[in-house]
């Protein structure tokens, strides 16, 4: 079995990775051990987890990781939109689809690393993307929202897929759904829509998810060789 120590954003991401991708890699060989990322250190209290407002958050919390004794690979699971301004490759980004950009970031964050254990993956553009697999799934959630459930289904079918839905800071995924779903919990409904759908449904509709899918599942067999 192949330990991967994994760098969560906050509770949505940790709840999906321990739900949902966890058993699924675990057939493959493959473990996760799940770290959510800290935003405020305290001294003698818990530490505030979740989001990121600083590239120095990330460094931080990949440092501790990939200090770890152990040879253990290393990856993430953070939200593209919303990165830091002063992280590695988002002020050169190169003129392209949202494929082209997001590699560009994550090759750069590896580099400022130069860890050959660590996998960058940054969610296209954030985790509620993946509602937008299949948003009718929302009317097992709120079925009396059928009006707005089928609002976010045009949003979707104007899309080429769930993560090019992005096109500004007002129509992140996230910012849609909550406009027609006030009552949309994104720590609870987000991981219920992704356990539904499964994570190769997931992966057939999301490439680059699909990429890291494939990276994360292609480690045992590394190993063995």
């Amino acid at each position: 079995m192949t330990q991967v120590l994994v760098l969560a954003e906050g509770q949505t991401e940790e709840t999906f990775l321990k739900e949902v991708v966890a058993p699924y890699l675990h057939p493959f060989g493959v473990s996760l051990a799940i770290t959510v990322l800290k935003t405020k250190r305290v001294v003698n209290a818990p530490d505030f987890k979740g989001g990121i407002s600083s590239y120095s958050q990330l460094q931080r919390d990949l440092r501790l990781l990939l200090a770890n004794k152990h040879s253990f690979p290393v990856t993430t699971m953070i939200d593209f939109y919303g990165l830091p301004s002063e992280s590695p490759g988002i002020k050169d980004m190169p003129v392209g689809d949202c494929y082209t950009k997001v590699a560009h970031v994550e090759r750069n964050i590896e580099k400022d690393f130069n860890d050959r254990r660590l996998h960058v993956y940054l969610e296209l553009h954030e985790f509620e993307a993946f509602a937008f697999v299949d948003p009718k799934l929302l009317l097992q959630l709120y079925p009396s929202e059928e009006a707005a459930i089928k609002k976010l289904s045009a949003v979707r079918a104007a899309h080429e897929t769930p993560e090019h839905i992005n096109l500004g800071a007002e129509t992140a995924p996230s910012k849609r759904i909550v406009k027609e779903l006030k009552r949309y919990k994104k720590a609870i409904d987000g991981p219920s829509l992704a356990v539904e759908l499964g994570v190769d449904m997931l992966c057939r509709s999301c490439k680059h998810f699909g990429e890291w899918i494939a990276w994360l599942k292609s480690l045992e067999l590394s190993n063995a060789s």
